[in-house]
């Protein structure tokens, strides 16, 4: 099964948490096993991203330390897709 990693919040007026959670149920409807999170540290852990299929950051107007940034980047840069949803991946990150 695919595993995809959603990882949600930041400013409440894009309503991550709400966005997310339609973003999983489309998942789980495509069969991809699922995990949902609010917090950065989801991105802590470079080999579990590794194994990932699919990362979406629904994420709006935060600030992320480098290491996570290093374990995502490596992640996409091995195959592992990402997907962006509005201002959830455009500015998550200033």
């Amino acid at each position: 099964m695919r595993k995809a990693l959603i990882v949600w919040g930041g400013w409440d007026g894009h309503e991550p948490e709400q966005v997310a959670d339609i973003i999983a149920k489309m998942l789980q409807e495509e069969q991809f096993e699922v995990e949902v999170s609010n917090t950065l540290e989801a991105f802590a852990d470079a080999d579990k991203l590794l194994g990932l299929d699919l990362i979406v950051p629904v994420w709006t107007m935060g600030t992320i330390e480098q290491e996570l940034v290093n374990n995502v980047s490596a992640a996409v840069q091995h195959g592992t897709g990402l997907a962006g949803c509005h201002g959830g991946m455009c500015d998550s990150f200033r």
